[in-house]
């Protein structure tokens, strides 16, 4: 089995699934909503440690993933991924775009998720955590988390906005509405 450093954070729909972990921490880690890996130094697992990794899991394996700041780089590298013939899982943030632009944001990532197509969605709803860089800007008057209602109002205008094919959940704990849906809507 591989061997895991540090946290692992994988949405809720991969409970099941095997993960290969090339990198350790983040390569961003300035996201102003996440206190996840804060204390730990980002690095690119050595070669040898990630063959070794499929070779003891999987075999054929042999893929890189990259992941991009933009819409347009991860639209391009989810679109890779299922081109590998991979089942593509993503995680979508509601809230981050705070209350001014909840609308904004929700018609944003449907049309990311309509261009990518994932297999699996996983939607989270942003949690401001105290110590974050969102907390500072928060605690400064200088963003204002979206309502409940308008955070459910943000999920419905996402979901109208995606014609991909696959599941979508949103049963993770922060959720105010716990759905799992088949999409295309009906």
């Amino acid at each position: 089995m591989p061997e895991y450093d540090g946290l692992i954070i994988r949405p809720p729909s991969e409970s099941d699934s095997l993960i290969l972990q090339y990198t350790i921490g983040c390569s961003h880690n300035q996201c102003i909503f996440c206190p996840a890996y804060k204390q730990k130094q980002f690095r690119v697992r050595s070669l040898s440690e990630m063959e070794q990794d499929v070779l003891d899991c999987i075999p054929a394996l042999r893929v890189w993933m990259q992941k991009g700041v933009t819409a347009a780089d991860m639209a391009a590298a989810g679109l890779r991924v299922k081109a590998a013939g991979i089942k593509l899982s993503v995680t979508v943030l509601l809230g981050i775009g705070g209350s001014a632009r909840s609308r904004e944001h929700a018609r944003a990532t449907g049309r990311l998720l309509t261009k990518i197509d994932p297999d699996y969605v996983g939607a989270l709803t942003t949690m401001v955590v105290p110590g974050t860089l969102l907390h500072r800007i928060e605690q400064a008057g200088n963003f204002r988390m979206a309502s409940p209602f308008k955070i459910l109002a943000e999920l419905g205008e996402m979901l109208e906005q995606t014609e991909m094919r696959g599941l979508f959940f949103s049963n993770h704990a922060s959720n105010y509405l716990p759905l799992r849906i088949r999409m295309p809507l009906q």
